[in-house]
């Protein structure tokens, strides 16, 4: 047994699956199952086991065990090495609050701990932590904001640190000026700068918490992919559709007259809905998404524009269009445009026939004409949206394998005040972006870019 206890350990080390042969004394192989041992390399045992020293007065150096934490886990992670790098990051957290200060070169390796740990290819450990009840993203964002507070007390200048999976900006400003984030600065990485994403917090939201000769100081963060990671549950159909954005103060904002602003940029076309992560709702499975004290202030194919009354983590909700709906939808805007052609058809028909009654001297025949031409453009406007409407279905799945850019194509008709209804055409990108971003956010006397 203990030969086998061992063999197991070896395969643990070099990530083997937990089965192997022996041969026997007798012709063929005997397959045998080996006791199921929790992985965790040993570099990510050792970093915790340097900051546990650190936590207990040793010296041993923080900067270097916090740098060891970031090369061990820059490549594939398990369940165990991202609970015990966890766990590391709670020690390591726990001795930043205690300490002085902090360095930029610390803060730098702790976000990149946190973004290793935020990869698209940890999808499915943080899955089967997730099934047995250990740990969720959600404690990511958590540790996020706890250690984003204590970094920006204790840093005095500005700071924003990018990497592949987040962002995170700490700052001091005053009171009359608005807050908006992320910034824009030309070395950020790609994906922020096409993110149309942002949150501002209004000059007048500030004014009512802070003195005029108060420091605000901020921390907040745009995190890539970390929706994906999060925890879902069953009996929802709505997913996250945008960047998380966190941000926070050093005090709770109360009784705002005006309220925290946010743009969203889509991922993909459906029904969309603000909310934030409100860690009270099943805090077992690290919480959920909530719309209170959250509401669309306008939304269009490319964006939402969100008004919210606190601080906190951000991001749009959508409840996908199936093919289903979308056929409904396409089948509901046929029916109506033939409707209309019909009856524009007929009405054509009836002026046709009583063409002299209705150009006489008692009905002008400017109005006659003019009506007639209306119903002839309307009849073309109609037939046109009902050939846009079918062709795309043909020509997605070309335009897809042609990496063209565009991953959806709705048509919708809209009722105008006159109760004729106009068709409308929108695409949105693949990655959510779109050709202009520029969008202004107009508070009081006071425009937030």
């Amino acid at each position: 047994m203990a030969k086998i206890i061992r063999m197991a350990l070896i395969l643990c080390l070099i990530r083997l699956p937990n089965t192997f042969q022996l041969q026997s004394s007798q012709p063929g192989t005997v397959s045998r199952e080996l006791p199921n041992v929790e992985c965790v390399k040993t570099s990510i045992q050792d970093a915790k086991s340097s900051l546990r020293q650190i936590e207990i007065g040793n010296k041993v150096s923080f900067e270097a065990s916090v740098k060891s934490l970031a090369n061990a886990t820059k490549y594939s992670l398990s369940a165990e090495d991202i609970a015990e790098t966890i766990e590391a990051l709670d020690i390591a957290f726990s001795i930043v609050n205690r300490s002085k200060e902090i360095s930029k070169k610390d803060v730098r390796n702790l976000v990149g701990v946190i973004s290793n740990l935020l990869t698209e290819d940890t999808k499915s450990a943080w899955e089967n932590l997730e099934k047995k009840n250990k740990i969720t993203a959600a404690a990511v964002i958590k540790q996020m904001n706890n250690f984003g507070k204590v970094a920006s007390q204790k840093l005095n200048e500005t700071t924003i640190i990018s990497t592949k999976n987040l962002v995170l900006e700490l700052a001091r400003v005053n009171v009359f000026g608005n807050i908006t984030f992320p910034s824009r600065e030309p070395n950020q990485p790609k994906w922020v700068q096409d993110s149309g994403s942002k949150v501002c917090v209004p000059s007048g939201a500030l004014k009512d918490n802070f003195g005029a000769n108060e420091t605000v100081i901020m921390n907040a963060v745009l995190f890539r992919n970390i929706k994906d990671l999060l925890p879902k549950y069953e009996n929802t159909h709505c997913i996250a559709n945008s960047f998380v954005v966190s941000i926070s103060l050093q005090k709770t904002l109360e009784n705002m007259k005006d309220k925290i602003l946010l743009n969203f940029s889509h991922l993909s076309s459906g029904y969309y809905e603000c909310s934030f992560w409100d860690f009270n709702i099943n805090p077992d499975r690290g919480g959920y998404w909530s719309k209170r004290g959250c509401e669309v202030v306008t939304s269009n194919s490319d964006y939402t524009v969100c008004s919210c009354d606190d601080l906190t983590n951000f991001a749009i909700l959508m409840k996908p269009m199936s093919d289903t709906d979308r056929g409904i939808i396409s089948m509901i805007t046929i029916i109506a445009c033939s409707i209309s052609v019909v009856a524009l058809g007929l009405t054509i028909i009836i002026y046709v026939i009583f063409w002299k009654n209705v150009t006489s001297e008692n009905v002008s025949k400017t109005q006659s004409v003019l009506l007639m031409n209306m119903c002839v453009s309307l009849i073309i406007a109609y037939v046109i949206s009902v050939l846009v409407i079918e062709g795309p279905r043909e020509k997605s799945r070309l335009v897809k394998d042609e990496s063209v850019g565009v991953n959806s194509s709705e048509i919708h008709v809209s009722a105008s005040p006159t109760g004729i209804l106009l068709p409308a055409h929108h695409s949105v990108n693949h990655d959510g972006t779109s050709g202009d971003d520029k969008m202004f956010f107009l508070i009081g006397d006071q425009t937030c870019p």
